[in-house]
């Protein structure tokens, strides 16, 4: 059940444009909403989402993204929380935190990603994680196509051609 998607975005319009109309979607369904971003972004969509802003969880991504495992039991805990009181479903932007990651940390974080498709495949969950391309590496961006199985453009979402079987991309050295 789960849709994993990354979203490579270029300017603050684009990122608020896109994201807005992912959390107002999930507002008219009544899901359960959780943004994590940096907070120029939160600040963005509070301004923009206006009263609707009160049905989303915000949190700053720098604290959020401290280890992998503390953002993979972060998410797991949110997410059977809202589950357990109802949600019909989850939707959760989750923009990782890039900078000043050493490389064995990128390639850890990078597992994660891949991860996130194994660990909730069976959740009724939608995960979109959204790539500043003017600040990530080439490098974290070309990951990023084979550790998510769709990706968010301008023409919606297609599927990633790059994308990596999980159990594998995980597993590599």
């Amino acid at each position: 059940m789960l849709d994993h998607s990354a979203f490579p975005y270029r300017t603050d319009d684009q990122f608020r444009t896109t994201v807005e109309t992912f959390l107002t979607e999930g507002i008219e369904r009544s899901d359960a909403l959780l943004a994590v971003t940096a907070a120029a972004n939160i600040e963005l969509l509070r301004e923009h989402l206006g009263q609707d802003a009160r049905r989303v969880e915000f949190v700053d991504a720098s604290g959020w993204y401290s280890t992998p495992i503390a953002a993979l039991e972060s998410y797991r805990a949110f997410t059977d929380a809202k589950l357990k009181r109802g949600a019909p479903w989850v939707r959760i932007v989750g923009e990782p935190v890039w900078a000043g990651r050493s490389d064995a940390e990128v390639r850890l974080w990078t597992r994660y990603e891949s991860l996130l498709n194994l660990v909730f495949g069976a959740y009724p969950l939608t995960i979109v994680c959204p790539y500043d391309e003017r600040s990530v590496a080439p490098e974290i961006m070309r990951q990023a196509h084979l550790t998510h199985p769709h990706t968010v453009g301008d023409r919606g979402i297609s599927n990633s051609r790059e994308y990596a079987n999980p159990e594998r991309y995980a597993l590599q050295s």
